[in-house]
């Protein structure tokens, strides 16, 4: 199954919204952020709570996927990966300035050959895809820089998954049943049409990522964005088949490097 994450994830997040909104808007005039006690040097701690939208472009390092995606005819990567997901964050009201949330992201890259693939006279083409998937906990600090901007230094940790996964299907016309799914088709039949295949392997492991993160609440305080810069981290086991068999040997292939984040999110913010 591709994408389990985001599958759960996207409805999960828009529930999460709708209830938010809903919530927001029904308290904002009961709650008035002037209420919060202050320290005892006259500074407002910040209070928050909310969901939504979160995308992250990641510079991963494409050496290692290149190589093996040369080898098999599939082209090249290059560019950057970009993960969607999204999830909530809310105020540690006892810790002040302190954040907590969660969040989950998932994103794939691909790459076709250009030119057929000819195995007994026959064109073929073949796929090659590449899986991240994150889910994790967010903590981290408020540090106000203005009325409606807040600066969160802070870090990710959860778990991550990679996945690679290799198509190979006849170029020209529709597939039969038994080209795709028979015992001859993995047997080793020389038959037309008899070298369609598809191979997965996956691995897990746990996502971190040190960041740094700057919102902006609008004036109706009920919407904001999010701007950040972070390096994500994968420490990932072995990889398997999808019956769960060990794979030795695989390439040193991770999502690991530099990223960049966007996000907007709806709830109840202090301004």
């Amino acid at each position: 199954m591709r994408f389990p994450i985001a599958r759960i994830v996207t409805p999960l997040l828009l529930a999460l919204i709708t209830c938010v909104a809903a919530v927001a808007q029904d308290t904002t005039d009961l709650f008035n952020f002037d209420d919060i006690p202050i320290d005892e040097e006259g500074r407002l701690p910040y209070v928050g709570i909310g969901g939504g939208y979160l995308g992250m472009m990641q510079f991963m390092n494409f050496d290692q996927l290149n190589t093996l995606s040369t080898s098999l005819r599939t082209g090249t990567f290059d560019g950057q990966m970009l993960l969607h997901g999204g999830g909530g964050i809310a105020s540690v009201v006892v810790i002040p300035n302190l954040r907590l949330g969660a969040f989950g992201l998932g994103g794939s890259l691909e790459r076709t050959n250009t030119e057929p693939i000819v195995i007994n006279n026959e064109n073929y083409n073949r796929t090659l895809r590449f899986d991240v998937g994150i889910t994790a906990a967010q903590l981290d600090y408020a540090i106000p820089l203005s009325k409606s901007l807040t600066l969160f230094p802070g870090v990710m940790l959860g778990a991550g998954s990679h996945a690679l996964e290799l198509t190979q299907h006849r170029a020209a016309g529709s597939l039969l049943f038994p080209e795709v799914l028979s015992d001859t088709n993995f047997s080793g039949s020389t038959a037309p049409g008899a070298f369609n295949r598809s191979a997965r392997i996956s691995t897990g492991g746990i996502y971190y990522q040190p960041m740094v993160n700057v919102e902006y609440v609008l004036p109706i305080s009920l919407l904001m964005l999010r701007l950040g810069v972070g390096y994500s981290g994968f420490a990932m086991g072995d990889w398997t088949t999808e019956a769960g068999i060990t794979v030795s040997g695989v390439p040193e292939i991770k999502a690991d490097g530099l990223t960049a984040q966007l996000g907007i999110s709806v709830g109840l913010f202090q301004q």
